[in-house]
């Protein structure tokens, strides 16, 4: 289900979300950068590979490996490389709604044990 964002255009959001300062703004739970990764200094684009600690529930560490797929001014896709499933690729998409943007983040994941999901 698309989230409705109130007098932004597209182009603003999908900016928005490809500046790395934004990262933890945009990211449902605390992350930590690793690495040589400065967040104020990064924008996200195609190739771009880069690691951090999610902080599932503020309690657990987990290591992610993430690397991004495609970028243009309607999407970007980031998949995991290393981390905690077996896979993980992760849309955002942005398109014109009535009185702003519709942002539509997708999840499409296989868990360790192999359980196939969408959200």
């Amino acid at each position: 289900m698309p989230t409705l964002i109130l007098k932004r255009t597209p182009t603003q959001v999908i900016d928005f979300c490809l500046e790395g300062i934004n990262f933890p703004k945009i990211f449902p739970e605390r992350v930590t950068p690793l690495g040589d990764i400065n967040i104020n200094n990064l924008r996200i684009e195609a190739g771009r590979q880069f690691r951090f600690r999610h902080w599932m529930f503020n309690l657990i560490p987990s290591n992610w490996t993430v690397i991004i797929r495609e970028v243009d001014d309607t999407h970007f896709i980031d998949e995991i490389l290393n981390g905690p499933m077996a896979a993980f690729r992760h849309e955002h998409r942005v398109a014109a709604g009535e009185g702003g943007t519709l942002y539509t983040d997708r999840a499409t994941y296989a868990a360790v044990a192999g359980l196939n999901t969408n959200l």
